[in-house]
């Protein structure tokens, strides 16, 4: 019986050691765990910290990369002057006709009207832009249904100031070709009955508005 009893408290003492012994081992291991786990959490928050850096290193080497890549402004071209013809040069049937198309649709189309026939009137206006500006000023003041045409664009402040605006470039344009010869202007003013003197000192002013004026009022009809 005391063998007996002694065997259990040795067997019990053993077990119990043993448990013991597995909880301690049990204990430092999942404490390593914890240690490692918490090693990597820290190391991942790390490099979580670390991804926006470099996010913004790629996105900044992006930026430059399209930057640098990007293609150059154009460079602004100078506007192509016209070859003006000839002040003798005499207008064709297809360039009177497009010139009494453009006074017209000025003089008579609604806005909305001129809208819807802009592509037509900027074609008629390329067709006639190289026509010497005193040949061209020359066919309004011989035809009567243009000198109308003209007064009618006068009532219309914006159509005027526009056509104005327009026509006093290229004729600036021609001028700074030397298109305006003293034998040109003297012809000219004589074909229409102007003082010669006049015309010489507004086209050298360049005054094309005031030009423009004196060959409605002057009609040659």
């Amino acid at each position: 019986m005391k063998k007996f009893i002694y065997k259990y408290s040795f067997g019990a003492l053993l077990l119990l050691s043993g448990l013991s012994g597995l909880s301690s081992c049990c204990a430092n291991s999942y404490g390593s765990t914890l240690a490692k786990n918490t090693a990597e959490i820290k190391e991942e928050s790390v490099i979580l910290r670390e991804k926006p850096d470099a996010g913004c290193k790629k996105k900044s080497s992006c930026y430059l990369r399209k930057f640098f890549s990007r293609k150059k402004p154009k460079e602004k071209t100078e506007p192509v002057l016209p070859n003006f013809k000839s002040y003798a040069d005499p207008m064709t049937d297809s360039e009177r006709k497009d010139l009494s198309f453009v006074v017209s649709a000025a003089a008579d189309k609604s806005s909305i009207a001129l809208a819807m026939a802009q592509g037509e009137i900027k074609g008629a206006l390329s067709r006639i832009r190289e026509i010497h500006p005193l040949a061209l000023l020359q066919a309004l003041a011989e035809d009567p249904a243009l000198i109308a045409g003209m007064k009618k664009m006068q009532g219309r402040d914006w159509v005027w100031n526009i056509f104005i605006t327009e026509l006093s470039k290229v004729f600036s344009q021609a001028a700074s070709l030397g298109a305006f010869s003293v034998a040109d202007v003297a012809a000219f003013a004589s074909t229409l009955g102007l003082d010669s003197g006049t015309v010489t000192s507004i086209v050298d002013g360049e005054r094309w508005a005031e030009l423009i004026d004196v060959v409605i009022q002057n009609p040659a009809i």
